[in-house]
């Protein structure tokens, strides 16, 4: 904690990218524990920009981390079919 009482930018940041790690687990699971999981990213970093593919960050600029997950969701799945082809 800083002397403000605050966490640290460092920490925070972390904290955010685990919650989003957490809801990227829980989205195609559980839609509303994928919305609390990103909500809790949110508040701990307003700004935050996941360290993901390149498509990813450029999707989820234009039309939102949903969306962004959508897409990212879909390409699992195909990449899954594929696999077991």
């Amino acid at each position: 904690m800083s002397s403000t009482g605050r966490l640290k930018t460092e920490y925070r940041q972390g904290l955010a990218g685990a919650y989003f790690v957490l809801a990227r687990n829980y989205f195609d699971l559980d839609r509303s524990k994928y919305h609390k999981a990103m909500e809790k990213t949110l508040i701990l970093e307003p700004n935050f920009r996941p360290r993901e593919s390149r498509r990813y960050p450029a999707v989820q600029r234009v039309f939102g981390f949903r969306a962004a997950e959508q897409f990212a969701s879909l390409k699992r799945k195909v990449m899954c079919e594929l696999q077991s082809a």
